[in-house]
């Protein structure tokens, strides 16, 4: 009589148990989630939103405080393309979402005006006096104007941004809330490279950069905790545009993609793909 293999007995034996196993399962009883409110389930998503708006935001800060400094320095590198630079990262009421009102004015005091959010050490800003939590009122261009804005201020980011780009380096006087008072304090911007900088919602470990502008996600912050390494990053996107690497890889692919390998193996050693 022939007998099956060793290894098929024991599957055999095993299917028995497993089978066994299914009919005691069967058998028990029946595992039921615990019944949780609307309202629980609400408020946790709110918080969640709101978590993300602020990790969103202090990163936001976080990397303008490592893009200044690369900025300034490198504004004989940059050509025409230079802006002034104020060091102050800021936010407003209607940059906010507009479920996250409530959550801005809480954790910023976001209500009118601009509220600093932080002041890049060494920057300009920082040099006038200016302080996390003082709220811009009012911004002119020029010293000894006054501008408006001594009670409710409906400036915005977008309305200082313009001031600021209009100085072309010269100082620009801003009306600062500060407490119970309101001064006006001058800031004398500096030039550096005019290619802004985005953070981008996404988990992706990458950075990159299209000739114009740097983009940087919110994903490279969960693996590189070190700004040290982040500088790199951002310095890096900063050559490819300086060195207008998108428009000689366009125009030659070989040397194009040469041109920044150098660059992309040394922040391998970091263990950080930068995907070109």
């Amino acid at each position: 009589i022939l007998k099956p293999p060793a290894q098929y007995i024991s599957i055999t034996k095993f299917s028995a148990l497993f089978a066994i196993l299914a009919l005691l399962s069967a058998c028990g009883p029946t595992l039921r989630p615990p019944t949780v409110s609307t309202q629980l389930l609400e408020q946790e998503a709110a918080l969640q939103r709101e978590l993300l708006f602020k990790t969103f935001v202090d990163r936001s800060a976080r990397l303008q405080r490592i893009y200044t400094p690369l900025r300034i320095a490198n504004a004989d590198l940059c050509g025409s393309n230079i802006s002034p630079v104020t060091g102050i990262s800021g936010l407003d009421r209607q940059a906010v979402p507009a479920d996250m009102g409530t959550a801005a004015h809480r954790l910023y005091g976001v209500n009118d005006g601009i509220t600093v959010i932080d002041v890049i050490p060494g920057s300009p800003a920082a040099q006038a006096g200016l302080q996390t939590r003082d709220v811009i009122t009012g911004a002119a261009n020029g010293t000894g104007v006054m501008p408006s804005g001594w009670t409710w201020s409906g400036l915005t980011v977008a309305d200082l941004v313009k001031v600021i780009q209009k100085s072309a380096g010269n100082p620009i006087t801003l009306l600062i809330r500060r407490g119970g008072n309101i001064f006006p304090i001058v800031v004398n911007p500096q030039l550096g490279c005019g290619y802004p900088i985005h953070l981008i919602h996404g988990d992706l470990l990458n950075a990159g950069s299209d000739g114009s502008r740097i983009f940087v996600f919110t994903g490279l912050f969960n693996h590189v905790p070190d700004d040290r390494e982040i500088a790199v990053i951002v310095g890096h996107e900063l050559a490819h545009n300086v060195l207008r690497h998108r428009e000689k890889k366009e125009g030659n692919k070989a040397v194009g993609g040469a041109a920044g390998l150098v660059f992309d193996i040394g922040l391998a050693a970091l263990g950080v793909n930068t995907q070109g």
